[in-house]
């Protein structure tokens, strides 16, 4: 079903930008700090089927784990951004945001 209505949303944006031509600029115009809303908003509507599986009643399990737990927390929010930001600054070195120090 889930797939069904991906296929019906896609279809219905691809309509809309054919038979609204202003459509494009419109959400275009729709940026908060450079972050478009209307993607912003669509990829929580797409997100939240995978993030409302979470089993809540068994992070008591997961956290009993202290070394599976804190080997999450390391990789998640210290290797990862780490190695992203290196990506970007090796990958990305035209760009002014990423300039050298």
């Amino acid at each position: 079903m889930a797939a069904s209505m991906d296929r019906r949303s896609h279809g219905s944006w691809i309509a809309a930008g054919a038979l609204v031509p202003g459509i494009s600029l419109w959400l275009a115009g729709m940026e908060v700090g450079g972050i478009s809303v209307p993607i912003a908003l669509g990829l929580l509507v797409m997100l939240y089927s995978v993030l409302a599986k979470v089993r809540y009643d068994k992070i008591g399990a997961v956290t009993g784990d202290k070394r599976l737990l804190m080997s999450s927390l390391v990789l998640n929010w210290l290797v990862g951004p780490l190695l992203m930001f290196a990506l970007a600054w090796l990958l990305l070195p035209d760009l002014p945001s990423s300039e050298r120090v």
